[in-house]
């Protein structure tokens, strides 16, 4: 399925719900329509019913449910029609529309000519290939820490980033351990993993708050947490974050659907 396809096709499924939702929505709806009239003196709603009844009878502010239901069933009528009508304009358009992108010029050729062609947009996996190739320094690693290595042959820090960063690799994640991140400040930090999300073509990082029993590593952990935040990268969006405590280890499912919900 090219692009405009998917887009058409996606675009279909939401005008369908909304169809639905709003066509059982009116049928709970209480009968008649609103009439608002703007006063000098306020606000006044009138609940029509019928068709000849055009001025209404006046509503009383204290019934508020009922001018509230009666003003939000105009808006669904106003949805419904507009949903019905964008509808017959995507089938028209669908017609019209030949079904070929200049992304399909790219696909259509053999694997021999599309590894020595630059697109015009790049496949997800070439952006994440070329993501993944870009050379850094990470920070270095002193001989007093023990030697973990990961699925991929890198070495970490720990046992709890070993278990990260083959989540990372299993899971098909492009990743990059302790990749140097220049803050406004200027000064640089070194976030446990920096991920992309190949989807969004957006770059995540995640920390591991590895000592939250620790109270000194808690304030270390809270600082370096606001450097984060004072850059524009906030939990729940661009930053996602593991943790355990002494009590409670990693638990490696909760850590696999965290990675999952950010970068899959």
């Amino acid at each position: 399925m090219n692009l405009f396809s998917e887009l058409f096709q996606k675009r279909r499924v939401f005008l369908k719900r909304v169809v639905k939702e709003k066509e059982r929505a009116f049928r709970k709806a209480p009968e008649g329509r609103i009439r608002i009239s703007l006063r000098d003196s306020g606000i006044q709603y009138y609940r029509v019913l019928g068709e000849d009844n055009h001025a209404g009878s006046y509503i009383r502010q204290r019934d508020k449910k009922l001018i509230i239901a009666l003003v939000q069933k105009d808006y669904d009528q106003r949805v419904l029609k507009q949903a019905k009508k964008e509808l017959e304009e995507l089938d028209r358009m669908e017609k019209i529309y030949s079904g070929k992108s200049v992304e399909d010029v790219y696909f259509s050729l053999p694997d021999f000519r599309r590894e020595l062609i630059t697109p015009v947009i790049q496949t997800d996996e070439q952006f994440a290939k070329q993501w993944q190739e870009e050379p850094y320094r990470g920070k270095m690693i002193g001989n007093d820490v023990p030697v973990y290595l990961t699925e991929k042959g890198e070495r970490v820090r720990s046992k709890s980033e070993v278990i990260l960063a083959n989540k990372f690799y299993t899971m098909g994640i492009p990743y990059k351990y302790e990749h140097p991140l220049l803050l406004q400040s200027g000064e640089v930090i070194y976030p446990d993993f920096t991920g992309l999300n190949v989807r969004e073509r957006k770059v995540i990082y995640t920390e591991h708050l590895g000592m939250m029993s620790d109270p000194d590593y808690c304030e270390a952990a809270m600082e370096r947490l606001s450097k984060f935040i004072r850059n524009g990268i906030f939990p729940g969006d661009q930053l996602c974050l593991t943790w355990e405590t002494q009590k409670q280890p990693l638990n490696i499912l909760d850590a696999e659907k965290i990675l999952r919900h950010y970068y899959l």
